[in-house]
């Protein structure tokens, strides 16, 4: 919140309310020194209600306990002999993902761990702790033709559809 409070532009400092004010008419010219000639008013808004709307919709670490399990970002890709899942997992280390599927139902889970960081971290828009992703299949999967590979932060899980579920062309007479 401490980047919320008012400064003056052009400056990190934020404006004391003992600061004398100055005459309109300077503070035309105070504005024309300190404004950028690109800046408008409109810009300037739209930062700062990206900033306070981001902090309102990201996930954080004040609230809740830590256990909180979130869902990565997934593409499937269905081709006629396979499902394609490729799972965004930015930060993750190959020992920390489990990839297994059951009967029915392919399950993808881990930890990501957040690095130590030497700064003060302003914005984060990585999500890091533990995650989940299921997806329920159709039966006769067979689990020893699965195929996963991790790769730059990309876990792409091959799994071949089974013989009936695959799509037939019926002959209409």
């Amino acid at each position: 919140m401490a980047d919320l409070v008012p400064v003056r532009r052009g400056s990190a400092v934020p404006a004391r309310k003992d600061e004398p004010r100055s005459q309109p008419g300077e503070q035309l010219q105070a504005s024309r020194e300190v404004y950028s000639p690109l800046a408008s008013p409109f810009e300037e808004f739209d930062e700062l209600w990206s900033r306070m709307v981001s902090r309102l919709f990201a996930p954080s670490q004040a609230f809740g306990n830590g256990s909180d399990v979130w869902s990565p970002a997934v593409v499937l890709e269905e081709t006629e002999d396979a499902w394609i899942f490729e799972v965004e997992l930015p930060g993750a280390k190959r020992e920390d993902i489990d990839a297994e599927l059951t009967e029915r139902e392919l399950r993808i889970s881990g930890t990501i761990e957040e690095r130590e960081r030497l700064g003060v971290v302003r914005h984060s828009g990585r999500r890091t702790g533990c995650f989940e992703y299921r997806t329920t299949l159709p039966a006769g999967v067979d689990a020893d033709k699965v195929d996963a590979r991790f790769d730059n932060g990309l876990l792409t899980v091959r799994v071949p559809r089974p013989e009936r579920s695959r799509a037939q062309r019926i002959k209409i007479n």
